[in-house]
């Protein structure tokens, strides 16, 4: 099978991971794969040097008519050069672009939304694109079932599959930054619970949320690592100002951004996720595969993976974010139990295998194999 995937950015987010870990797993498997994005940015040092690389020099990440349309050109050239029995498209702008220029085979294309709240919440004008273009490929995948509802209730309703995110659990082995690892193990050394949350700094990702629970909790042997950062000009600025400021907790340590972060997470006590809107993050997903509780909003497809009181909590303020991780922090019982609880529900819906299974299952539907 030949599979094209078209991604719009090339940051390390959860879409470039599903991508990365979609492409990397059917070039193993012998088929024949190909990703095409923007020329720059750390997603392409993860694919694997199997799959072929179409670098689209017009790509960026804000709409700007011209440059969008000298992409849909050159992503129209991609498709007629390497001629794909699927096409594989991941979120909004790639699944416009994508869309349009493969009219030719739209019963073989599939339109990954990651996250659908991005639209539907932050970018409603864009609304009526989705639905204008929804007969336009053979598969549209939410990757949660809240993502699924919210479809539906938008009047999007053409081929929905749902997909859950998953990963492959054998990455988290690997440590690209030995002394981040070490800065945690010290922590712990020391005594410290430590808190690990991994997300670029956003107005999404509530990063200044995070640092006003941490100063709560200064006076408590509680560690806070933040691994990401800004991907916006804007929130560079603000960010760069509440370091010149030394607006930062004391309990604070910014890691900035390192591939495979995922793979700190093990060293950590327990995994948090402060968010304004979410599909189904891969960051906590890897946490219940690294046994972790996590403490997360109760937002988008969060509540699909924490179980209130099971394996973490979910909470709608700064105040419940501080109680729920004292709780935890204090109870090395109810640690263990949450851990295990995350690693169960990990083991049975989101692996790497029960992901690209599923997608390649409708591959083959798609294409009548």
């Amino acid at each position: 099978m030949k599979i094209l995937h078209l991604i719009t950015n090339t940051d390390l987010g959860g879409a470039q991971k599903v991508a990365g870990i979609l492409c990397n797993k059917a070039v193993e498997n012998g088929h024949q794969v190909a990703l095409a994005s923007m020329p720059d940015g750390p997603f392409w040092d993860t694919i694997s040097p199997k799959v072929k690389q179409f670098k689209v020099k017009n790509l960026i990440k804000p709409i700007s008519f011209i440059p969008d349309l000298k992409s849909y050109f050159e992503i129209k050239k991609i498709i007629k050069d390497f001629k794909p029995d699927i096409l594989q498209l991941h979120s909004s702008k790639a699944g416009f672009l994508g869309r349009m220029a493969g009219r030719k085979i739209k019963k073989h294309i599939v339109y990954t939304v990651h996250g659908f709240d991005s639209v539907r919440i932050k970018n409603r004008k864009f609304l009526f694109i989705e639905k204008i273009m929804q007969k336009e490929c053979g598969a549209i995948i939410p990757v949660s079932f809240y993502d699924e509802k919210n479809l539906i209730k938008e009047k999007i309703t053409s081929n929905i599959v749902c997909i859950p995110n998953g990963i492959d659990k054998n990455e988290l082995n690997i440590l690209p930054n030995e002394e981040i690892k070490q800065k945690i193990i010290n922590s712990k050394n020391k005594g410290n619970f430590n808190v690990i949350s991994i997300a670029r700094i956003s107005k999404q990702k509530k990063f200044e949320m995070f640092l006003k629970v941490a100063e709560k909790l200064e006076k408590e042997n509680i560690t806070f690592f933040w691994i990401g950062t800004p991907t916006d000009p804007e929130e560079e600025i603000k960010y760069n100002n509440l370091i010149k400021n030394n607006k930062i907790p004391s309990n604070v340590s910014l890691l900035g951004e390192v591939q495979n972060a995922g793979s700190y997470i093990q060293f950590a006590d327990l995994f948090v996720l402060f968010s304004n809107y979410e599909g189904l993050p891969i960051t906590i997903i890897e946490a219940l595969a690294s046994g972790k509780p996590v403490i997360a909003s109760y937002v988008g497809g969060i509540p699909e993976l924490i179980e209130n009181n099971k394996n973490g909590f979910l909470i709608n303020s700064i105040d419940e974010a501080v109680e729920k991780i004292l709780i935890i922090s204090k109870n090395k019982t109810l640690l263990k139990e949450m851990g295990d609880n995350s690693f169960n529900k990990f083991e049975a819906n989101y692996t790497l295998d029960k992901m690209y299974n599923s997608y390649m299952e409708l591959y083959s539907k798609l294409l009548d194999i």
